[in-house]
């Protein structure tokens, strides 16, 4: 039997190598199989690619010329190598008769690599259910304003995650490592009649999501600009990029496009957020956020190791202090508006730029404050819309003896 001869652009493999590379079990594994990339060339024109760890999985179809249907499984990060360094242009994919190798050529580079039968390769689980359709756009939005309160201890699944609530019209996405909390709320599909569902999703599973998604929306971006002009009606502009999700109580899945990412959901308790989000308090700071940033970033240069900074208002200024034993002390001032009075408080100076300088958007923001040891809402002023999302965020960062 003649070999199958599979060609695509270098791009489209590069793309389709990399996702599978991230996604694939560690050569180590006990199981071999789980650190390959399934590939699967169909008589439709396209080349079919899967990768799991059993925890999470991605598919995927590229468009491609193939001589016959034919498939085998071959290292996801040594493939991923190989293409990256190809020439530009068309790169050949080649499995001869026995499928015990796949050569890739390209000009006159050429590799080849050791393979398993496709047969081997397990078969990928997806979430079972009705799809709900989400704006892109808005989702990565979601994930970069919590994407750093999820905590990175892997011996605390249930905090190394992302919360997401949906339902009654609404989609809300939380975070916390323990120490701060963001909670952002969108508008979102549906009957606002039907039921409330959460899920979690482990946190390196959040990072595929947004890449999966970043992609989908660059795609989109060119097709739109490709796409003939009266294709639109006057006036009106193309359509926004959406996804399918779908959340049974084991899996979500997400289709953008051509690529399906399938994550194992985090079998655990998720805390009760909204006990833990102060309902009143006696003063608060106004603050412009590019200037507090600026703030922060400055008097935190001599002190990379503390972590604690010192917040005290004295007429109209916010004063931020850093003092380090054996090196010196930083200060800074910041002009803010203020109702009540104030405590000086100490924070970890991290977690008060990831809330300001990631988890929000607006030119001002609000800091809500009871006593110097109580818990304080980070927010737009007055609890208000967010940037031009229009998503509503409120941040909620421990106080520090400092």
């Amino acid at each position: 039997m003649a070999d199958t001869i599979i060609t695509a652009q270098k791009s489209a493999l590069v793309d389709a190598m990399h996702r599978a590379a991230a996604v694939a079990a560690d050569a180590k594994s006990a199981m071999p199989i789980l650190s390959h990339v399934y590939l699967e060339s169909l008589p439709a024109g396209q080349l079919r690619f899967a990768a799991t760890d059993l925890l999470q999985s991605v598919e995927g179809a590229i468009p491609a010329t193939v001589s016959r249907p034919d498939k085998l499984c071959v290292s996801a990060k040594k493939l991923a190598e190989v293409i990256g360094v190809m020439p530009e242009g068309i790169v050949t994919l080649r499995i001869p008769d026995k499928r015990t190798t796949l050569i890739v050529t390209a000009a006159k580079r050429k590799f080849e690599l050791a393979a398993m039968p496709g047969e081997d390769f397990p078969t990928v689980k997806r979430a079972e259910g009705n799809p709900i359709t989400l704006d892109a756009a808005l989702f990565v939005d979601l994930i970069k304003r919590t994407h750093a309160m999820m905590s990175t201890d892997d011996t605390r699944p249930h905090l190394a995650a992302l919360f997401l609530a949906f339902g009654h019209g609404s989609l809300r996405a939380c975070a916390t490592d323990g120490h701060r909390l963001t909670v952002v709320e969108a508008p979102g599909p549906g009957d606002r009649r039907a039921p409330a569902r959460s899920v979690l999703i482990p946190a390196s599973s959040v990072k595929e999501i947004r890449d999966v998604l970043v992609g989908a929306i660059a795609e989109h971006s060119i097709a739109a600009k490709k796409a003939p002009k009266d294709s639109v009606g006057p006036g009106s502009a193309p359509p926004a990029p959406t996804f399918q999700f779908t959340a049974d109580k084991t899996f979500v899945t997400v289709v953008a496009g051509d690529v399906v990412f399938t994550t194992k959901l985090v079998d655990a308790a998720f805390p009760s957020v909204d006990q833990v989000i102060p309902t009143t308090w006696t003063s608060t700071i106004r603050v412009a956020r590019a200037g507090l940033l600026d703030a922060i970033r400055a008097v935190t240069t001599i002190g990379k190791d503390v972590k604690g900074i010192a917040l005290e208002c004295t007429a109209g200024e916010l004063t931020i202090s850093l003092v380090q034993t054996d090196v010196g002390e930083a200060r800074d001032e910041v002009p803010v508006e203020t109702e009540g009075n104030p405590p000086r408080m100490g924070l970890n100076a991290k977690y008060l730029n990831d809330a300001i300088g990631e988890s929000l958007r607006g030119d001002e923001v609000e800091l809500c404050l009871t006593g110097e040891l109580d818990p304080i809402i980070v927010r737009p002023v007055g609890g208000a819309a967010d940037g031009a999302s229009g998503v509503k965020v409120t941040c909620i960062v421990m106080p520090m003896r400092v």
